[in-house]
């Protein structure tokens, strides 16, 4: 690391020394920016590679960083999403070559301050530094998107890096609410395509007569409707990743068609003659047994090894419960942030959150705090207030619905459902725990699948599809 002290620049509006971080492997171009930082009042710090780099985020995480669109390989949001995965947020200055308005873009959703053409005047790229430079330094992001310091999440964020530089097809299983699309998005912003688009496709909701029309695309005149010529979500994902969540259901039937694009990614719009090359990388998503998918006969065999090269398990929020302090914080600083409030857990409260098991995982914590801090009347959330929320959605031991420590304040003694034998194969108990708790929230919202869902923390499209797994009663849906 090179360091430049400001020089005594007569007159300057601005007297506080601020550090930062250049960034730039060009010799001759860091050299001037160092140079323009100084006359600007700040003390740069030239940096040439990617472990100086980190190195000096680490003294001091909340510094202005100047990124050279060359300084990484792989490009500056690979890089950048490197540096927010594993926690760092500076503010950053975005340095290139690249026009693009798609990159710009792109770089401003992940947190870039400000892009800078390099071939811009001198003059004009001092002013652009000065605009920035002016504001005070804030965090860009809220820290890395996989919170926790765990093990388990250590390893989770090292199996992103590692899969990141490659290309191969991923598949994330876990529970849903467990966060496996900020898996796929963080493979992604951490690869070479980062700056391409990430493309989700949620493959429950998919309709069945819609499927290759919204996936490949169509010609116009092709069915009543079809006005004009429409790409689909494939050719959107192109250079970039198709992420697609509820792998497993998907209609058998209709299957064989996204396995001819996984062989030769190549696809063919509905109503053309000729195929097109699509270069995207693939990531799916499941929150059930792909194995016992694959024996059942629900997945096909062929297809799940074309999606299955690198499986990633997502841990659920009870097996890393040392995360959940630092994600009650983080959602509550986020809430805080949207509804202008100033609010705090008592530490009673976190070791509450602590002891509880979280069935609905992630999203079931972040729509918990979100209705605490609306709900809230003074500046503080007690265990009182948890208390009520644990007993407003019939998870306290007293109703009897309780799983496998969901919520301990002192009662040992909660019943644990028993397996519920279905017709064609015996729940585990959390399945059936899980089962009860539906039909409890259908029950108390007359059916509604959406009010259920809202109730539960849960995905709409979630819920339908476990009343199909769990095999509930359509008698407990309205309008069934």
């Amino acid at each position: 690391m090179e360091l430049m002290r400001p020089k005594n620049v007569r007159a300057r509006r601005r007297t506080v020394q601020r550090t930062v971080l250049v960034a730039e492997k060009e010799t001759s171009y860091s050299d001037w920016l160092g140079t323009a930082l100084c006359e600007l009042g700040c003390e740069s710090m030239l940096l040439r590679d990617q472990q100086e780099l980190y190195s000096a985020l680490e003294e001091n995480n909340r510094a202005t960083l100047v990124l050279d669109a060359d300084f990484h390989s792989n490009g500056p949001l690979s890089a950048l999403g490197l540096l927010q995965l594993s926690g760092f947020c500076p503010q950053v200055i975005l340095l290139t070559d690249n026009d693009s308005e798609d990159l710009a873009i792109r770089a401003a959703r992940m947190g870039v301050q400000c892009v800078i053409n390099r071939r811009s005047d001198l003059g004009q790229l001092k002013k652009a530094l000065a605009a920035v430079l002016e504001k005070p330094a804030v965090r860009s992001c809220s820290g890395s998107p996989i919170v926790g310091n765990s093990s388990a999440v250590k390893e989770l964020r090292d199996v992103i890096r590692n899969v990141a530089a490659t290309d191969a097809a991923v598949m994330i299983m876990g529970e849903s609410g467990t966060g496996k699309e900020l898996v796929a998005q963080a493979i992604h912003n951490c690869s070479q395509r980062a700056a391409q688009e990430f493309v989700p496709v949620n493959m429950a909701a998919l309709p069945e007569s819609l499927f290759e029309s919204v996936l490949f695309g169509h010609e116009r005149g092709a069915f009543t409707g079809a006005d004009s010529r429409q790409s689909g979500l494939c050719h959107h994902a192109h250079m970039g990743t198709l992420f697609l969540d509820e792998i497993a259901e998907m209609n058998r039937d209709l299957q064989p068609k996204l396995l001819r694009f996984l062989q030769e990614y190549t696809v063919q719009r509905v109503g053309a003659a000729r195929s097109e090359m699509v270069d995207a990388r693939i990531v799916s998503a499941t929150n059930r047994s792909v194995e016992q998918l694959v024996r059942t006969g629900i997945l096909r065999e062929d297809l799940f090894f074309r999606l299955h090269v690198i499986p990633i398990h997502v841990p659920p929020l009870r097996e890393r419960r040392d995360d959940v302090p630092l994600l009650a914080e983080a959602f509550l600083a986020r809430s805080c942030r949207q509804t202008g409030r100033r609010l705090s857990f008592t530490s009673e409260c976190l070791e509450m959150f602590y002891d509880y098991s979280w069935p609905g995982n992630i999203r079931q914590l972040e729509n918990l705090i979100e209705r605490m801090v609306i709900m809230a009347k003074g500046d503080v959330i007690d265990a009182g207030a948890f208390r009520h929320e644990c007993d407003s959605l019939a998870f306290s031991p007293q109703n009897g619905h309780q799983t496998n420590g969901h919520y301990n304040n002192g009662h040992s003694g909660s019943r644990i459902p028993e397996p519920k034998i279905l017709g064609d194969r015996t729940l585990t108990r959390m399945e059936s725990a899980e089962r009860q708790l539906i039909i409890d929230a259908l029950r108390q919202h007359d059916g509604n699948v959406t009010a259920a869902a809202e109730y539960l923390g849960l995905g709409q499209a979630t819920v339908y599809r476990k009343i199909r797994t769990l095999e509930i009663p359509k008698s407990r849906v309205s309008g069934s």
